[in-house]
């Protein structure tokens, strides 16, 4: 945007801007068959795992176009919401996390 200027605060220091998402963060665990689906028989897939959820893959993608970002969140407190935690700090995300008693959550995607 030609002209865009951020806001100045009182002492002359331009206001940092941070985006802010609010939703959640879960374990994503990714099934793509091999072939196609037989009924009452075992079908050979590829599974992978890894963190999930619209607000934190939208942070994810915002920190790595460089990007402040921040992630508020709700996630158990369980070594699953811990390891999701550190990967999206990893990334260069701040997580503000409630922990809860729950389990954090799991999408078969």
């Amino acid at each position: 945007m030609d002209g865009f200027r951020l806001p100045q605060l009182r002492y002359g220091y331009p206001r940092q801007v941070v985006i802010v998402s609010i939703g959640d963060l879960v374990l994503d665990v990714r099934i793509v068959p091999a072939g196609p689906l037989e009924p009452d028989d075992d079908s050979p897939a590829s599974i992978a795992i890894g963190g999930g959820g619209q607000a934190a893959n939208f942070c994810a993608w915002t920190a790595a176009s460089g990007e402040p970002v921040r992630l508020v969140t709700r996630i158990g407190e369980d070594d699953t919401g811990r390891r999701l935690v550190s990967d999206l700090e990893a990334r260069g995300v701040e997580v503000r996390a409630v922990w809860a008693a729950e389990p954090t959550g799991i999408v078969a995607v």
